[in-house]
């Protein structure tokens, strides 16, 4: 009994919740309409020590393609200790500074965002370089009054400029895209994703903001959607230690944020689907751990000797995949499986921390 329902819960996560939002999706249940419109936008830069990469990303903000005098570019430096904060001085007014202490993204937001100016509030990040027509497809969806949140995608990219998205990240995108054409998204791309000025709140220091404001504007009565075409491309050269701190980074405060969205009870159908996506799969190493254990009980009879050994192998290549990965080789075959259980032992990471008391608000 443990062994099949850690199955189920498996098969449910990662193969039937992904094709029941699909075929929802093909009744076109909650369309968005797309126009021509171009509000105000305030675009605020999240930065702390970027002198790297802060230039770059000023230059390809100013050089957007939308109309004149429509875009207020402002950066917020998080107590950056660089050049970071003189290299946004350089650009005199043309562009707005807010710098200060450290004291994380969220409580950085809080400080900048009520002063923008934008009817249309955009958040990035320093290293996300947007495509030329980003900007105007990104918020050409609040042409429809029922939009409070707009996510754009991001296409990540090698020292050579080659896209590099795994097979995860483009299921991911797919199920992302399945949510926003039937209901509401769930979590927003924090390099590219856009809000209605007067439906900013002060998010919680420790949330994540792209985590926090699509429920919140379902909360509030609005749909969050995703817009595949408006798109940003991000650098990705971190070995899998890296990635798998960023995902520790990402889960810890996200698992803070679970008692606001279960509390959504008056949008259950967005609760059911945080349910299925998000809490089945950061707390997916219970039966990952529980299928092991009771197949190698069960190992002795048919057909768990095979199953055994089935298993037995995805963790062989896995383990191959992330030596290989570690060592800076990108082996196609042994990534996925790589990832897979990299992103798993991730989210056990951060339920431990957060189990212990440990929160982050800073990273």
């Amino acid at each position: 009994m443990l062994f099949w329902a850690s199955v189920a819960w498996l098969a449910y996560a990662y193969a039937l919740y992904p094709a029941f939002m699909a075929a929802l999706s093909l009744g076109g249940a909650a369309p968005s309409r797309r126009g021509s419109f171009e509000p105000r936008v305030s675009l605020i830069v999240s930065a702390h020590n970027e002198e790297a990469v802060i230039g770059g990303k000023i230059e390809n903000t100013l050089g957007l393609d939308y109309p004149e005098g429509g875009l207020d570019v402002i950066v917020a430096s998080d107590g950056s200790t660089d050049g970071t904060d003189g290299i946004v001085r350089g650009y005199g007014g043309r562009v707005t500074l807010y710098s200060g202490r450290r004291m994380g993204k969220s409580a950085m937001l809080n400080l900048v965002a009520p002063n923008a100016s934008g009817d249309v509030l955009v958040f990035s990040d320093a290293d996300s370089v947007y495509d030329k027509d980003a900007l105007k497809r990104l918020v050409s969806l609040f042409a429809d009054p029922a939009v409070g949140c707009v996510s754009g995608s991001v296409r990540y990219v090698d020292r050579s400029g080659a896209r590099v998205e795994g097979l995860y990240q483009r299921f991911e995108d797919a199920v992302k895209g399945y949510e926003s054409s039937v209901s509401s998204i769930l979590g927003a791309n924090g390099g590219i994703y856009a809000l209605r000025r007067e439906l900013y709140r002060p998010i919680p220091p420790e949330y994540l903001n792209d985590a926090y404001h699509p429920p919140q504007v379902v909360s509030m009565g609005y749909r969050a959607v995703y817009v595949k075409d408006a798109f940003a491309t991000e650098p990705f050269d971190n070995g899998i230690v890296e990635e798998y701190r960023r995902k520790v980074r990402i889960v810890l405060p996200a698992l803070s944020q679970m008692g606001f969205v279960l509390g959504l009870w008056r949008r259950p159908f967005y609760v059911f689907m945080y349910a299925s996506h998000k809490l089945l799969r950061w707390f997916g190493f219970v039966p990952l751990a529980v299928a092991l254990a009771s197949n190698m009980i069960l190992a002795g009879g048919a057909p768990y000797g095979a199953i055994l050994a089935l298993q037995s192998l995805f963790y062989l290549v896995a383990a191959a995949g992330l030596v290989a990965s570690a060592g800076g080789l990108r082996l196609p075959v042994f990534s996925a499986p790589a990832y897979f259980v990299m992103v798993n032992l991730a989210a056990f990471t951060a339920f431990v921390k957060y189990a212990v008391g440990h929160r982050v608000a800073t990273w």
